[in-house]
């Protein structure tokens, strides 16, 4: 699994949607609780390069570094067991500490809900700067 940290800034990026213009037409970036769930979607949904028992190669999402991303949509069946779940949930989790504008304590949890054609997770944590509760949902799509 890759690293989370990086220095460049994040352009602000609607779920599901295009980049985010400001008045004046620019790009704008994001900061804070935004980019903090952005890096986390980012990684937990780009596929690394990854070698298969039997030699065959899954292809990573970036070609510069192949070793970023989790790949969760990889992990997502038709149906998931639930040790599926569990190693998804504590995928996420791992995620989660490696994203510094997310709290470390409390703890933060994850629900799954199984949907057709893949799961919802919702996330709850503190925000490091804040300490404040917040929530994120997103979809996680089968691959």
């Amino acid at each position: 699994m890759g690293c989370l940290h990086w220095d460049w800034p994040n352009l602000a990026k609607s779920q599901g949607g295009d980049f985010v213009r400001s008045a004046t037409g620019s790009m704008l970036v994001c900061s804070g609780t935004t980019m903090a769930e952005q890096k986390l979607i980012r990684w937990l949904l780009t596929n690394p390069r990854v070698v298969l028992p039997d030699g065959r190669v899954l292809k990573a999402d970036y070609i510069f570094n192949t070793q970023f991303g989790v790949g969760l949509r990889r992990e997502v069946g038709s149906d998931p067991s639930s040790a599926e779940l569990a190693n998804i949930k504590a995928l996420i989790l791992q995620g989660c500490q490696f994203i510094d504008e997310i709290a470390k304590v409390p703890t933060p949890r994850c629900d799954l809900q199984r949907v057709r054609g893949g799961l919802i997770v919702t996330i709850f944590y503190n925000d490091a700067q804040s300490n404040r509760p917040r929530a994120m949902t997103f979809p996680i799509p089968p691959q």
